[in-house]
């Protein structure tokens, strides 16, 4: 969301993605469907105006196709149902955190995977998880 609309943080958003590759940059299916979600109800709320909803929309689809997307799979969600058990996480949250986790066992293990969200909570249980973490509203 901070790279699209213009809140605490999204400086920090934008420096690090400047400073990373494409192929080093991952996100859930699920973030597409998140993020359109947020600027609409940014809009549907008066907190942006309607243009500038449909830029941060077209910013969105082109920086998605620059993304690795990591599906949801059946994997994915019955590691996010364990992990509701575990950390009280919310339905969502889990998703894409569980897709972290098979992000990273999915990749070579000298690889470094950051996970990175705004939600204090949500980088708790990433980091009580096994996986660094980097909140970019204290970067």
């Amino acid at each position: 969301m901070k790279l699209f609309v213009a809140e605490l943080g999204s400086q920090h958003m934008v420096r690090l993605v400047e400073s990373s590759e494409d192929a080093s940059r991952m996100a859930s299916s699920l973030a597409l469907v998140e993020v359109r979600s947020a600027i609409r109800r940014r809009q549907r709320s008066g907190e942006i105006r309607e243009v500038d909803a449909d830029a941060a929309l077209s910013a969105l689809d082109s920086e998605w196709r620059r993304l690795i997307d990591h599906p949801v799979t059946s994997a994915v969600i019955g590691h996010s149902l364990a992990l509701i058990d575990r950390r009280y996480l919310r339905a969502l949250d889990a998703l894409q955190l569980a897709s972290a986790i098979a992000a990273r066992d999915s990749m070579v293990k000298h690889v470094a995977l950051t996970f990175v969200c705004s939600d204090e909570r949500l980088l708790a249980a990433a980091q009580a998880e096994g996986l660094a973490v980097w909140y970019p509203e204290t970067a």
